[in-house]
């Protein structure tokens, strides 16, 4: 980006209009820094001005930076519809790809730019997003980000520097090299990039399955592991890294085989998200207008169907984790607690029963211990106090019939 920007002498200006707001350099650097490496930079990018001049020509540097950073997401938009017409098989697709990572490396270099002096943008640098056209391409996809951010520090503590420190100026002599060296981490955040694209596409990377890609990129975009509220949206201005939301997810995937089996999950998600036999991902619109959070539920109550103990374990899930509603592990603990206390012989019998028992569709009010409960499509003509299937099943244990 650096080289992009400097490619004009607007480009320039504005190049080290960046580098002042950023921080790499104070006024009074700017004004004589006595650091060799700042002084050549300073000459080759704008001649040495003074603050008086950077101050009166930054709202020009401002439309200079919009034009530069609105041409650049055109480019970046323009290549990515190049890609797609030729993928998988067309004729210029080689091209292609080379063209778009090049942009998107552009835009992966702007942003280091952004992040590097402090790990994050700091207020100033987002004003200057806002005076300057916004974000490059929409910024760092989301679920790239923790990937993204994990190759800054990489590269910060290659220079020196402590999570959340200022980077020094002089750090930045080395730069190329902890750019090169952090290479293996640059990797590990293409990865996530490319699936990032491949994911806002709707299409399914070459190597995937389709229905494990679809469930577990349906988990990256809702994030069920967390509490409600849990987002990552303002994860540029966090000074935590985050979680990885795809690590997050296959881990998730992989708990729900150990649980309720992998055929099992893999014929639920192919009913629910419609795929074909082919594993054709199909449009939103074939959803039959359900939203991402609706498949989510759906997704949910289907794996929680079938036999007694995936039923017993879908409904302790309910239970067990109010706001961590895809804490399988939980229920599955919980379930081994009933099985110690009943046997499993005796649960699964109960927890059989209670699944083909006649399902109210009405919302219930009881009142139990001084707890209202409001129940809905909940069992159980059991007898029970709270007719839900976890207190109802501990109820039945206790009492014995």
């Amino acid at each position: 980006m650096a080289r992009y920007l400097r490619s004009t002498s607007g480009g320039r200006i504005f190049y080290f209009y960046f580098l002042l707001v950023l921080g790499l350099v104070s006024p009074a650097e700017a004004q004589s820094s006595g650091d060799p490496f700042f002084d050549l930079m300073l000459k080759q990018a704008i001649g040495a001005p003074t603050i008086g001049d950077l101050v009166a020509k930054a709202a020009d540097d401002a439309i200079h930076g919009a034009v530069i950073k609105s041409t650049l997401t055109a480019e970046i938009g323009a290549a990515r519809e190049r890609f797609w017409r030729n993928y998988p098989n067309g004729p210029d697709l080689t091209a292609a790809k080379q063209d778009f990572d090049r942009l998107l490396f552009s835009k992966d270099e702007a942003y280091l730019m952004l992040f590097l002096p402090q790990g994050r943008p700091d207020p100033t640098i987002s004003a200057l997003q806002a005076i300057t056209g916004g974000e490059i391409d929409g910024g760092i996809p989301q679920g790239a980000q923790p990937a993204y951010r994990a190759w800054v520090e990489d590269i910060r503590t290659r220079l020196g520097a402590r999570p959340g420190e200022q980077l020094p100026l002089a750090a930045y002599v080395r730069l190329k090299d902890a750019v090169n060296a952090s290479g293996p981490v640059y990797r590990d955040y293409l990865l996530r990039r490319e699936q990032e694209e491949f994911r806002l596409r709707g299409m399914v990377p070459p190597s995937a399955d389709p229905i494990v890609w679809k469930t577990i990129t349906l988990f990256v975009e809702t994030r069920p592991w967390e509490a409600k509220g849990g987002d990552y949206a303002n994860l540029s201005h966090s000074a935590s890294l985050g979680v990885d939301p795809y690590k997050q997810a296959q881990k998730l995937y992989v708990e729900i085989e150990d649980i309720l089996g992998a055929d099992h999950v893999r014929e639920v998600a192919r009913r629910v998200f419609g795929l074909s036999a082919k594993g054709k991902v199909p449009a939103p619109a074939d959803y039959g207008g359900y939203t991402e959070p609706d498949l989510l539920q759906a997704l949910g109550d289907h794996l929680g169907s079938g036999d007694a103990k995936r039923f017993l374990i879908g409904q302790l899930r309910k239970s067990v984790s109010v706001e961590r509603q895809w804490d399988w592990r939980s229920a599955e603990s919980y379930y081994k607690v009933l099985v110690k206390q009943g046997g499993e012989d005796t649960v699964l019998r109960i927890a059989e029963q209670m699944r083909i028992a006649p399902k109210t569709t009405q919302v219930q009010t009881i009142i139990a211990d001084g707890i209202i409960y409001n129940l809905l499509a909940e069992p159980i003509p059991f007898g029970c106090r709270i007719p839900r299937v976890r207190y109802c099943m501990e109820e039945v244990l206790k009492r014995g019939n």
